[in-house]
């Protein structure tokens, strides 16, 4: 990077080293980089090839280092494994005749690499270098713009890459792409880079390409990942369930399977609102990450701060007759509780009878008795014709059976069903919130009875001032 000198690099990649070791490792690095007339001389963006790691030899050139030292410490050759590393003997630290023999076979892996004459143009600072960080940082990845990248070599030797020139991705899978953003890299460096595996890869970025466009290519080149457009809506949670509108997805491939890892991803336009944060919020409860890239700054925006929820009715419903009697209350229909019916007058009928009921209502010229208790068919044929109207509630039936039964007597026509309402910013349908309910709709009310916990934070998107009213029973 700027104002870096070839000598810091030595001490951060082999840490403390003497005069005698630093003379070692000049020899080796002029012998990996014959481009490189004066040491003292190195400019921003340069790629250098560096002897491995001092402290310690490969198996594939074992033999000859033993033949030079001749360390008795040193394991035989029989009793080593391909690709063990074992500590190199201070001879070899002193020695430049090692260094040279370690740099040959890096040399003959890098097929002589051609350099630029000129310092490569650095990366520019843009916007969608920090909105891309920002992405990767969510995926427990990374991606460095600033500094060395130190990548080892196959057979020994180092590659010191410019991340100002050119940034390095790293992805939890293992994957490393490097973003050549200014054709940078020489193309025998590119073929040297290659011979690592599938694990590293280049990717050509050019600065007129969206934040999309990068993260297509970044994903595109590494293990598991892959970024793919949405067509249908992310459905999150189930009641109520949340249909987010996603522009992308980002995928991860598990083993044998393809599961996604959850991550939705949206680009707005300037001037447009972020997703409402209660919708943010339970996409994150339920595993999702939502993020949002602003095109023109490259910022992840901000959801907007939640404002306090608006209240939703609760009914009472801690017996059949309590939930009636709630419902009642709620629809603004008067009603009494353990009413005395007569039945029989003795001055008319020879003797008095009068029937206790649990729930007393008038509506629209009609009586309605709601009782928990059986009445025999030939009492309720009496009441019947003295013009009450009698309604058995069941204890033993579910909470929505009895609303419903309730309902059908009052000659409110329940709709029962999966309801959805869109949530919108400055004029764009960001999300659905769908959910199961039992609609009612009548002259002076209309309002969905729900018998689930409804997140108290969806609700005032969902309320918006009176226009939508959920009760919860």
């Amino acid at each position: 990077m700027k104002g870096d000198r070839l000598d810091r690099i030595i001490h951060r990649q082999y840490g403390s080293v003497n005069q005698k070791q630093m003379k070692s490792i000049y020899g080796a690095l002029q012998q990996l980089n014959p481009k490189l007339r004066d040491p003292n001389r190195i400019y921003e963006g340069q790629i250098l090839i560096l002897p491995a790691n001092l402290q310690q030899i490969s198996v594939q050139y074992y033999e000859k280092v033993v033949k030079r030292t001749a360390d008795s410490t040193l394991p035989n050759r029989d009793q080593m494994k391909i690709d063990q590393t074992m500590p190199a003997p201070l001879k070899m630290l002193q020695s430049s005749s090692a260094a040279k023999e370690e740099g040959a076979i890096v040399k003959q892996e890098a097929k002589e690499i051609v350099r630029t004459e000129q310092p490569p143009s650095p990366v520019q600072s843009l916007p969608r270098i920090e909105a891309i960080r920002q992405i990767l940082r969510t995926l427990d990845g990374s991606l460095t713009s600033r500094g060395t990248y130190f990548l080892p070599l196959t057979r020994g030797g180092t590659l010191a890459i410019d991340c100002a020139t050119v940034p390095v991705v790293e992805l939890n899978d293992g994957s490393v792409v490097l973003l050549d953003m200014g054709k940078n890299i020489p193309q025998k460096t590119k073929k040297l880079i290659k011979t690592k595996g599938k694990r590293y890869a280049i990717i050509a970025l050019s600065n007129e390409e969206s934040v999309a466009m990068s993260l297509q290519k970044i994903f595109g080149a590494s293990k598991d990942y892959r970024m793919t457009r949405r067509s249908q809506p992310v459905a999150i949670g189930e009641n109520p369930q949340i249909l987010l509108r996603a522009d992308w997805q980002i995928l991860h491939d598990k083993s044998s399977k393809q599961e996604a890892s959850s991550v939705a991803l949206n680009f707005l336009k300037e001037g447009e609102a972020s997703l409402p944060a209660p919708v943010a919020a339970v996409g994150e409860r339920q595993g999702w990450k939502i993020l949002e890239i602003n095109e023109k700054t490259g910022v992840i925006s901000t959801a907007e701060t939640k404002e306090a929820p608006d209240i939703m009715q609760i009914l009472s419903s801690g017996t059949a007759i309590e939930l009636v009697s709630s419902l009642l209350t709620y629809l603004g229909i008067p009603a009494t509780h353990n009413t005395a019916i007569q039945v029989f007058q003795k001055e008319k009928d020879g003797f008095n009878l009068n029937v206790q009921i649990d729930l007393a209502a008038d509506i629209q010229n009609r009586h309605i008795l709601f009782h928990s208790k059986k009445i025999p068919q030939q009492l309720t044929n009496i009441l019947n014709q003295k013009g009450f109207e009698v309604v058995a509630l069941d204890p033993s039936q579910s909470k929505q059976a009895i609303v419903e039964k309730a309902l059908l007597a009052l000659n409110l026509w329940p709709a029962n069903g999966m309801f959805s309402f869109p949530v919108t910013t400055t004029g764009r349908t960001r999300a659905d919130v769908r959910f199961a309910a039992t609609k009612i709709s009548a002259s002076n009310i209309s309002c969905y009875l729900i018998s689930f916990n409804f997140n108290p934070d969806l609700y005032p998107l969902i309320h918006k001032n009176g226009a939508v009213n959920i009760v919860r029973y």
